[in-house]
């Protein structure tokens, strides 16, 4: 007898994304006649602890598990004109900085060409060379760099000017793994600037997963004027370049493969797909939430699949956004938007992620409206655009949709039969309506009626190749997806 399996929110793999920042205060004394001050900015936590800063608790069963990030110790008071002395991090769980040459730590090639200022060695004058000049296109969250462009953060777009001005300049700090940013002073720059440009490179930007949670900021108490910031990595610089240069690689070795399909929705299906068959779901490893865990290891959560189906979009010219809320079952998400043609769709490659033996296409380029109905969107300063737009989805483009009971039936008798022929394991079909689904469901199952899914299933197996025992019927009510999964002697 056919199995019939009922599913609801199958295959959510909801992952931790970062939320609302924390900013810790050190109200500092001593201050020079402008009254100024430091503080450490912690990375966003949806912990209760305002004393320790986290990287984002992980949902799993059995019990859920965190990635721990220590304490930053408390900076040093300091006027503004003076170098903000590095913030040293011990037993961090990514990288011991405490055994790594201190030059090699800050990139500096030649020890000789680190200014040490007398009486603290700590205290150290960093030039960098070789900073990238960016400009911006008319799209005002894109960002041209020589030789290729890429998207910045669709949160860009609600910045004002002096922190797009600010956003542009951590962003060559950070290119170049500088630890120091001097606020040039015709600048009307603010500690909340930084605050707010910071969480979005912490929490949005897919290029930047080295940066440390916390960053030492040197401004005025009464004014609010920002005067420099101090940054940390994760790693030695050598290690950020070297990871640079592999997650290069794993992205050029993708797009060309990919650059081959001849329409911006070929492309899209082409990463969806390619992210479901070679990322491993995994919240365990250090690099889970970043490009690198996802493209180069091959595991990834959540903020993994998204941040890699932007990078591989935006290196096609195509414009992808992270989205950032929670999914049907209330546990926090990321997931993407694409432009197509004009128009703006949702899409989820985690959803897609195939251990079942298939990929699942339910949130493959589809609308607010079905992709909204389980899940919610963080608030935002930056409204997102709308997808109300089907021309593009997946099972719109494939023939898998359908806007009438006969005609759901009709495409699942026709795709079970070229199933068998190429031996593929599921058929997938989109129902147009609620009571497209309900009423196509009923007949599927009705054991007296020519529909009935044994039925059409053994009309279709005239080679006896399936084993039709095993074969299993899967529904969701969330989506109006009917499955077929097809089970092969």
């Amino acid at each position: 007898m056919l199995n019939r399996i009922k599913k609801r929110n199958k295959l959510f793999k909801a992952l931790s994304v970062f939320f609302c920042a924390v900013i810790l205060m050190s109200a500092i004394s001593g201050c020079d006649a402008e009254n100024e001050t430091e503080r450490e900015v912690t990375l966003p936590s949806p912990v209760t602890s305002k004393t320790t800063p986290y990287l984002p608790d992980i949902d799993l069963t059995p019990p859920p598990l965190s990635i721990v990030v220590p304490p930053v110790t408390t900076p040093v008071t300091t006027a503004a004109t003076t170098p903000v002395p590095l913030t040293t991090t011990e037993a961090n769980p990514l990288t011991a900085f405490s055994n790594v040459p201190l030059s090699e730590y800050l990139g500096v090639e030649d020890e000789s060409s680190i200014t040490t200022a007398a009486g603290n060695p700590d205290n150290l004058d960093i030039t960098t060379t070789g900073t990238q000049i960016t400009t911006v296109t008319d799209s005002n969250f894109v960002e041209s760099y020589p030789n290729r462009v890429i998207f910045r953060p669709f949160e860009y777009a609600s910045l004002s000017t002096p922190q797009k001005q600010l956003y542009g300049m951590m962003e060559d700090t950070f290119r170049s793994v500088s630890n120091s940013l001097e606020i040039p002073e015709e600048m009307t720059i603010t500690a909340d600037d930084f605050d707010t440009v910071f969480a979005i490179f912490l929490n949005k930007d897919p290029y930047d997963y080295y940066l440390y949670p916390s960053a030492t900021t040197s401004y005025s108490k009464t004014t609010n004027k920002l005067y420099s910031v101090t940054f940390s990595y994760l790693y030695p610089k050598i290690n950020v370049t070297s990871r640079h240069e592999k997650t290069d690689s794993a992205v050029r070795t993708a797009v060309s493969e990919i650059r081959t399909k001849q329409s911006d929705y070929d492309r899209v299906i082409a990463i969806f797909e390619m992210l479901s068959k070679k990322i491993t779901f995994d919240d365990n490893s250090d690099d889970s939430q970043n490009i690198y865990g996802a493209l180069v290891d091959g595991r990834a959560n959540c903020m993994g699949y998204s941040f890699a189906f932007k990078r591989l979009c935006n290196e096609l010219g195509i414009e992808a956004i992270t989205i950032s809320g929670t999914n049907t079952q209330g546990t926090p998400h990321m997931w993407n938007m694409v432009n197509i043609g004009g128009d703006w769709y949702q899409i989820d490659a985690t959803f897609g992620d195939p251990d079942t033996g298939y990929i699942n296409y339910d949130y493959c380029l589809t609308t607010d409206a079905r992709l909204l109905s389980g899940y919610t969107v963080e608030e935002t300063s930056a409204p997102y655009p709308k997808a109300v737009s089907m021309e593009d989805n997946y099972y719109v483009r494939s023939g898998l949709f359908a806007t009438t009971k006969a005609e759901a039936v009709s495409i699942i008798r026709e795709k079970i039969k070229t199933a068998i022929s190429n031996r593929d394991t599921a058929v997938q079909i989109l129902c147009a309506t609620d009571n497209v689904y309900a009423n196509t469901e009923t007949a599927l199952l009705k054991t007296d009626s020519t529909d009935n899914i044994v039925t059409i299933i053994t009309e279709a197996d005239s080679s006896g190749l399936l084993d039709v025992a095993s074969c299993s019927y899967l529904t969701n009510a969330d989506t109006d997806v009917i499955k077929i999964v097809l089970s092969y002697k």
